[in-house]
């Protein structure tokens, strides 16, 4: 897609009123930011990418990629498109990192999940109460493309919990906003929000496997 764009922007023809904005948007998940036992799978699930071409035109198309690559393939991509904005064209690169919302898939993947992973995500509950407790697909399709129309370039919009974990990264990605927010959280969620999550998730991890040695004796 960039070569066509690219390719597109050697013509040299003149933009009629102003460069036309080329965006790519990874649509990622909160998953990139941490493990969880039965999620090993997920982490090579299908990928979509939404190319915005212009304002008005969506290109949806899929990729298979793990997450984390992902996230530093948009790092790298951010800084790379930068060569390419000219006259004609301005560039841009935007990751989301949406967290669990109500999708057919989502709905397919609890039939699969282990009753251990669900209880550390919290999702053991009937269907009913996750439909009401998680947002649509429609709503975080919405905000993310709100976020992308404001030249975000990381997106967790839909999820406080994914926010916050998107502060204890340590990397290329530029903060959000000023920066401000996220590295006054960053230290806060490093010292003490996340031992605290892994000593319950371990805790949890330990007393799965213990009932699972008592299952087959």
């Amino acid at each position: 897609m960039l070569d066509i764009w690219t390719e597109d922007d050697k013509k040299g023809n003149a933009p009629t009123s102003r460069p036309k904005l080329r965006q790519i948007v990874f649509i990622n998940s909160a998953a990139a930011f941490l493990g969880l036992p039965g999620s090993i799978a997920y982490t090579r699930k299908f990928l979509i990418m939404i190319v915005q071409i212009t304002q008005a035109l969506l290109l949806m198309l899929s990729l298979k990629a793990a997450k984390c690559a992902v996230r530093a393939l948009a790092d790298t991509l951010r800084m790379e498109v930068l060569r390419y904005n000219c006259p004609q064209s301005t560039y841009s690169i935007h990751c989301a990192f949406p967290a669990d919302f109500v999708s057919p898939g989502f709905m397919l993947e609890q039939n699969t999940k282990t009753p251990l992973t669900k209880r550390i995500q919290g999702v053991d509950k009937p269907i009913s109460e996750l439909q009401a407790k998680f947002p649509s697909s429609e709503k975080v399709g919405s905000q993310i493309i709100a976020a992308v129309d404001k030249g975000e370039f990381i997106i967790c919009e839909d999820s406080l919990a994914a926010s916050l974990l998107f502060t204890g990264m340590i990397g290329p990605s530029p903060k959000r906003g000023w920066g401000i927010v996220d590295g006054l959280l960053s230290p806060v969620v490093g010292w003490f929000a996340w031992p605290i999550l892994r000593w319950k998730w371990e805790a949890m991890i330990r007393q799965d496997g213990e009932e699972m040695r008592k299952s087959r004796t």
